[in-house]
């Protein structure tokens, strides 16, 4: 490509593009790809029929206090953002608030609390292999506080079954959210706006950002990074372009960030280069993620609701699954045309979206819970989207699936390889997790820590 760069950076989502500012605000020139013709990753952004949509619900717990919105304040990135200014369950025939419902006034959660606000990483760790019912037990047998730290355990690691979710996941979103006084937030206009402003960003540094591009292979020679095989876009015009080899092109580069799925990673470097355990760990990870099914997005001539909130149900009446919804258009009306109200959420679970007639099954049973939930909601909408999503969540944040038992960010007996993204070592929920990885990646290159939690 006749330029020289410090660093390859693979995936243009939370990760990546943490990362790739970090690293370009520090001197760095990085290479930004993605063989998607769009930035974002799993967070990018479309146009539909007037409407701005992100690719799934993504809110981003802590709003600008995420490790993305402190990254953005620390490089004078300008992005405004929308306040989602709680969380609201359905419990008692009634859509309550979260914080109502939180037993603020007794000592024995003010003890828990505080507990988790001061837990360090050292102590988190020691929670990896437990799961948050199995910790919260062990100090509180109160319903109230029980049942409180359940469904923000649900909203936090989108799994159905406390027994199954990780406490110190749990514990670290949790406290998060109780240091900044901040629920979660969305950046005005979508997050096109978002990832253009960084994408400039780090342009302005020499840095350069390619889309619809495929890496074929990560050059590793003698245990070193050598830099990536970027695959010749084929003649479209050749009938069997699916069925041959690209041509391949080699950028150099002594440091390789790879940020997607981990258990991808051996499609483009061959496992015989990575010590067994490695390899080992990684395909135990490979299909340990979670789905979202259900009804993900409704358009409506009027709102099911006049909440700026996000609505979770911890086990819905005939699907038997959890449920969270975002009335995004309540919190940025700039994002769809006056008139025009749009609900997007999901049910996570772990069936198999493949299954046609389940899943009609599941989108039958959940317009009907959707019914009791927002009395005449169907009544005023206009059309909408049955969802059948796979890897919502990168790994699933289960006992023993988190923290150390996760890779590290640095690729093992491999100089200048790394790793980000929602499926190695962090902490966080969804977009602040990737984004934390990122950090923590760069935090580790650079051999420095940045003001930035």
């Amino acid at each position: 490509m006749g330029k020289n760069y410090d660093a390859i950076i693979i995936g243009c989502g939370f990760a990546g593009m943490v990362a790739g500012s970090l690293l370009s605000n520090s001197g760095k020139r990085v290479l930004m790809l993605d063989k998607m013709d769009r930035l974002g990753g799993r967070a990018c952004g479309f146009e539909y029929q007037g409407i701005t949509f992100d690719y799934g619900m993504h809110l981003m717990i802590t709003s600008d206090d995420g490790v993305m919105g402190q990254t953005l304040k620390k490089l004078g990135i300008n992005v405004n953002w929308k306040q989602i200014p709680g969380l609201k369950v359905f419990t008692d025939g009634a859509w309550k608030d979260m914080m109502d419902l939180a037993p603020l006034d007794d000592p024995e959660f003010g003890k828990i609390a505080a507990e988790m606000m001061a837990m360090s990483e050292d102590d988190l760790v020691q929670c990896d292999d437990l799961s948050i019912e199995d910790w919260l037990r062990t100090r509180t047998s109160k319903d109230s506080i029980l049942d409180f730290m359940r469904g923000m355990a649900m909203v936090i690691t989108t799994l159905p079954d406390a027994n199954d979710m990780a406490a110190s996941e749990v514990i670290f979103s949790t406290a998060r959210v109780l240091k900044t006084g901040k629920f979660a937030g969305v950046p005005e206009g979508g997050y096109n706006r978002l990832w253009e402003a960084v994408a400039d960003f780090i342009r302005s540094k020499g840095g350069d950002i390619r889309l619809n591009t495929s890496v074929g292979q990560i050059a590793i020679k003698h245990g070193k990074t050598a830099g990536v095989m970027i695959d010749v876009k084929k003649d479209p015009e050749f009938f069997m372009a699916d069925f041959m080899l690209s041509e391949q092109e080699l950028v150099e580069a002594p440091i390789v960030i790879y940020t997607g799925m981990i258990w991808d990673l051996f499609k483009i470097a061959s496992p015989e280069k990575f010590p067994d355990f490695f390899v080992k760990m990684v395909k135990g990870f490979t299909g340990n993620t979670t789905a979202a099914v259900g009804w993900a997005i409704l358009a409506m001539d009027k709102p099911a609701t006049d909440s700026l909130c996000h609505h979770a149900v911890y086990k819905l009446k005939r699907m038997g699954l959890p449920m969270q919804y975002l009335p995004i258009t309540n919190i940025d009306p700039s994002i769809a045309p006056s008139g025009t109200h749009i609900f997007i959420g999901g049910c996570p679970c772990e069936l198999d979206t493949k299954n046609r007639e389940l899943m009609e099954e599941m989108a039958a049973l959940h317009k009907e819970d959707l019914e009791e939930l927002f009395p005449g909601i169907w009544d005023s909408v206009k059309w909408g989207i049955k969802g059948t999503f796979t890897g919502i969540d990168g790994i699933a944040r289960r006992p023993r699936c988190v923290g150390i038992f996760r890779p590290d960010y640095k690729a093992p007996g491999i100089d200048g390889l790394y790793f980000a993204g929602d499926t190695v070592r962090s902490r966080g929920v969804g977009m602040d997790f990737a984004s934390r990885s990122g950090l923590r990646c760069v935090e580790k290159i650079l051999n420095k820590k940045f003001d930035i939690e």
